[in-house]
């Protein structure tokens, strides 16, 4: 079951040159719907405390929601969570357009 996503969570390690895939797990999605949600669970229980907001240990967490690719409103946004380096603190953008479900 995919839970309305694609099922995957998808690593990409550049420093280690490493990609990797996980399920997303029913929990995850039943608890923190839609990719702002996911991308901050995510990013709390990937980063360390006291990272780098600029180092190579800082995520940079790109979700969408469940309704990604369909045409219910805000459907089609991109979520971005990261360690903002003007804060020190979560921060997250949001895009729209084509880019999510490409």
């Amino acid at each position: 079951m995919d839970f309305g996503y694609a099922g995957k969570i998808l690593h990409v390690d550049l420093s280690g040159r490493n990609v990797w895939k996980e399920s997303l797990g029913e929990e995850l999605a039943r608890t923190y719907v839609g990719g702002r949600g996911i991308n901050a669970r995510l990013l709390w229980d990937g980063l360390k405390a006291g990272t780098d907001p600029l180092g190579p240990e800082n995520l940079l967490v790109f979700g969408a929601g469940p309704l990604i690719g369909t045409t219910a409103p805000t459907g089609s946004r991109t979520s971005v969570a990261f360690r903002s380096p003007l804060t020190n603190r979560y921060a997250k953008g949001s895009g729209g357009g084509f880019w999510g479900r490409s």
